[in-house]
């Protein structure tokens, strides 16, 4: 498994698991942002963020 396909299933398992929020801490935001973008089309989901720079 690679390690973006550990990082969905951790992702999916939190959000199974009824985590409230997920924080993400990361160099590489455009990657992550994909991630959860297809996490969220998976199981039609909304997405809300919220990033330093321009709020939510």
């Amino acid at each position: 498994m690679t390690n973006t396909e550990n990082l969905y299933n951790d992702i999916r398992a939190h959000i199974e698991s009824h985590y409230p929020l997920l924080y993400l801490v990361t160099f590489e935001a455009q990657n992550a942002d994909a991630l959860i973008r297809r996490l969220a089309a998976d199981d039609n989901r909304k997405i809300f963020e919220w990033n330093l720079a321009p709020g939510m």
